[in-house]
């Protein structure tokens, strides 16, 4: 049972894709401790990597692996990580343009914090194209249910500019890790024109 949040397994909403992540590791981690810090799975990569003093793979150098995953450890040692978008895929490919979704806390827009959980929705042309087309915007922090659509509020158009393009800055670069190695200025090919001969 998802309680009171929204869908169920494999979906984009809450109740797809929330549940608690149970942590023993004793002699390393307090007994007790409680976070609701946002986390996935992906992470786990990271985070045994540190475990075992392993590096991570170098993106720099071309090699593959670990592209979205952020270490755990400095959470359950009772710290904050750092924020950063979390993305969620709809399993079934959904038809009904929650396809995938992009959750933030606390996001920068001009400089300042717009206080929220906020997560944004978009229809699979995010996956599969690369272009964002968003559906649904809405703040956990006041709606857990996502019962509110706030994405035509006039007031957040800045939010809704700002987290467009972080989604698209991490679809187009690949994954967290890759996103400080991005080039500022971007090149963008037309498959579907001819290419202009010299």
């Amino acid at each position: 049972a998802t309680g009171p949040v929204r869908s169920n397994k494999g979906s984009c909403y809450e109740g797809g894709h929330r549940v608690p992540f149970i942590v023993s590791w004793p002699k390393k981690i307090g007994k007790g401790k409680v976070s609701d810090q946002l986390i996935g799975l992906q992470d786990l990569y990271a985070t045994f990597s540190e475990v075992m003093s392993v590096s991570l793979p170098n993106l720099k150098k071309g090699e593959k692996g670990a592209e979205d995953s952020l270490s755990l450890l400095s959470a359950w040692r009772g710290e904050k990580l750092v924020n950063r978008p979390m993305f969620y895929n709809d399993h079934k490919e959904s038809k009904d343009g929650a396809a995938s979704a992009m959750r933030i806390d606390n996001p920068k827009v001009g400089g300042k914090s717009v206080p929220g959980k906020w997560k944004m929705f978009f229809d699979a042309s995010l996956l599969r194209a690369g272009t964002a087309n968003p559906t649904a915007l809405f703040d956990l922090a006041s709606d857990p249910r996502e019962g509110k659509n706030r994405l035509k509020d006039k007031n957040l158009k800045p939010l809704v500019k700002r987290l467009v393009s972080i989604a698209l800055l991490h679809r187009r670069t690949g994954g967290h890790r890759f996103v400080p190695l991005s080039p500022k200025e971007r090149v963008t090919f037309d498959w579907t024109k001819p290419i202009p001969s010299p």
